[in-house]
């Protein structure tokens, strides 16, 4: 009954739970029991009403508060925010398909969860205390996660998976949208460039020399715009929804990200074969069903109707926040191309 995948989120919840933990006994010995206010959070302490509103469903700042303080104030607000906001659209999505997940599995995966506290050291009591929370409250916590965790194990095939872990060896130019470059201004160009590279003679060559003098990511200067192989998940959604719809030698039209605005070229396509799918199939189901864990609540909220509000309870965006960027070196396009499924050790 592949036991194991549920046994997988169990521990996912418990080691988030534990860090929750951690998080809440670290700030109590530096600064004593947790208050209203994080460190460095007295404006959000004074946010009251409605937070966002999920398919018409509000999310109050007392909520977000309550979690703020369960942390002890080591979370920003708005991240636990998010959080709700991804909780709140899968049930309704789940609750739209009409799926539930019977008690009895909640008793189970409790039980897992203890047993793995007990090999820990620790017992399901210490850790309610610390988390400052009953056992409802934790079972509360615990369902959605078993909920969508069962939901995916019965609706992912073989088939999706093995597509999935098919690769695609693209080059890309970026015209980067930030403070330095405008919307406008990053578009204009990128159909400036589009245009020239429609009407050349040789198309993989002119896309190697425009990435190398215009693209401004990293890969431009380095390997004329040359990314490498990658499957659907090291790239972020709409490139990736892109490349994998090119063929051999076909260039994009512009797409947009939250990087800016990127031209696609496609010089490979190696399929996942079911031979080879068949051989690490336990190891890559269960980094696939992760991978899915992380990215269906996203999936959902882009298709709820999510509305965030101001301090005066006023609609502000229907878009959640773009990630803030990090300096990793790596092409903005790319996302951690060490972490795919099957990739963890057997």
């Amino acid at each position: 009954m592949h036991s194991w995948r549920i046994s997988l989120f169990a521990i996912g919840l418990l080691a988030s739970l534990l860090m929750l933990s951690f998080c809440l006994n670290a700030a109590e010995e530096k600064a004593g029991p947790a208050s209203d206010e994080g460190p460095g959070d007295k404006a959000d302490a004074a946010k009251t009403g409605i937070a966002a509103t999920v398919n018409g469903n509000p999310i109050t700042w007392a909520e977000v508060d309550r979690i703020h303080r369960m942390m002890g104030g080591k979370a920003p607000k708005e991240a636990i925010l998010e959080r709700l906001i991804q909780r709140r659209a899968v049930r309704d999505y789940l609750d739209e398909k009409g799926f539930e997940v019977d008690q009895k599995l909640i008793d189970e995966e409790m039980k897992k969860i203890e047993e793995s506290l007990v090999k820990s050291g620790r017992s399901l009591e210490e850790l309610l205390k610390s988390l400052q929370i009953t056992e409802e409250e934790f079972r509360e916590q615990t369902a959605p996660s078993i909920r969508l965790g069962k939901y995916l194990e019965k609706t992912i095939t073989d088939e999706e998976v093995i597509e999935s872990m098919g690769q695609v060896r693209a080059s890309h130019i970026l015209l980067l949208v930030d403070d330095k470059n405008s919307e406008e201004e990053a578009k204009k160009k990128v159909e400036e460039i589009e245009k020239e590279l429609r009407s050349a003679k040789d198309l993989k060559a002119a896309f190697a020399e425009t990435a190398r003098k215009e693209s401004q990511g990293p890969s431009g200067k380095t390997s004329d715009g040359d990314l490498g192989l990658f499957n659907r998940f090291m790239m972020v959604k709409p490139f990736s929804d892109v490349a994998f719809n090119l063929e051999i030698g076909q260039m994009s039209t512009p797409v947009r990200t939250q990087f800016g605005y990127h031209l696609i070229y496609v010089t490979e396509r190696k399929p996942f074969t079911r031979k080879e799918y068949e051989e690490r199939k336990d190891s890559i189901r269960r980094g696939y069903t992760g991978l899915r864990m992380r990215m269906f609540p996203m999936e959902v909220v882009a298709e709820a109707d999510v509305v965030r509000y101001d301090e005066e309870e006023k609609p502000v965006s229907e878009d959640a926040p773009e990630p803030e960027g990090e300096d990793t070196g790596k092409d903005p396009a790319e996302k951690d191309k060490e972490k795919s499924p099957g990739s963890e050790e057997e």
